[in-house]
C-alpha cells in the first residue's frame, strides 16, 4: 500500500501519461530507425528521464482534485511496504529480462503498447 503523499502524487500525474506515451512512440521509432544495438536497454532509462523532466503534468479534473484535496487534508499514512536499498536493487535486477523482452518487443512490433500484452 503507498503512502498518502504517494497517493496524491499518483492523482496529481495523471496528466502524464500522455505525453509519455508519445515519447514513447518516438523512442521506438527512433530505435527501428537507427538500429541501435543497445536500444532495448535504453528504452525505459531514457523514457524514465522524459517523464521526470516533463514540465507540465496536466492538471487533474475536478474529481481527482476533490480526492487530492481530501487526501491532503487527512491523516498521513507512511508506505506499508519500503524495500530497502539492496532489496530494491535485486528486485531491479530480477525485473530486468521482463524489461528487456518488453521493450525489445515493442521496438519489433512498431510501438503499440498494446501489443506487449496481447
Amino acid at each position: 500500500m503507498a503512502s498518502t503523499e504517494a497517493a496524491v502524487q499518483a492523482l496529481e500525474c495523471r496528466g502524464l501519461s500522455g505525453a509519455v506515451e508519445a515519447e514513447l512512440r518516438r523512442l521506438v521509432v527512433e530505435a527501428r530507425t537507427f538500429s541501435r544495438k543497445d536500444a532495448a536497454q535504453e528504452l525505459w532509462r531514457k523514457l524514465a528521464a522524459y517523464a521526470a523532466d516533463v514540465p507540465e503534468r496536466g492538471l487533474p479534473r475536478d474529481a481527482e482534485q476533490a480526492r487530492i484535496t481530501l487526501l491532503s487534508e487527512a491523516e498521513r499514512y507512511p508506505a506499508m511496504v519500503t524495500p530497502d536499498p539492496a532489496a530494491a536493487e535485486a528486485m531491479d535486477r530480477e525485473l530486468e529480462p521482463a524489461k528487456r523482452a518488453v521493450a525489445e518487443r515493442l521496438i519489433r512490433d512498431g510501438g503499440e503498447p498494446g501489443l506487449v500484452l496481447g
